[in-house]
């Protein structure tokens, strides 16, 4: 199955040393599914390994944490000072890789 292959190549990505999963989180907290997104060609494998890379390196996890922490239903917009705010909101314009 695809699908599983993808799952697995997602799951597989080699995380940097500090990241938490703050890159899939701050997706999910705009309903934003990465792995669908890369199964319809929104962006590469590489391109979200390039956002936890960026994320890991972020000096604001205390205040993305607590962004995070504090949402409540579907958020418009990534927290203001993510490094991956363009990316995400990219996705989101995209409207393709929504959860539903």
């Amino acid at each position: 199955m695809a699908d599983e292959r993808l799952l697995r190549q997602l799951k597989g990505l080699k995380t940097p040393p500090g990241y938490d999963g703050e890159t899939e989180r701050m997706a999910q907290a705009m309903r934003l599914d990465l792995r669908m997104a890369v199964e319809q060609g929104d962006i590469s494998l590489s391109g979200v390994h390039h956002m936890v890379s960026r994320c890991s390196a972020c000096g604001d996890k205390t205040g993305c944490h607590r962004w995070l922490a504090t949402r409540s239903g579907v958020a418009p917009a990534p927290y203001d000072h993510c490094v991956n705010a363009k990316f995400l909101a990219a996705l989101r314009d995209k409207g393709t890789s929504r959860r539903r």
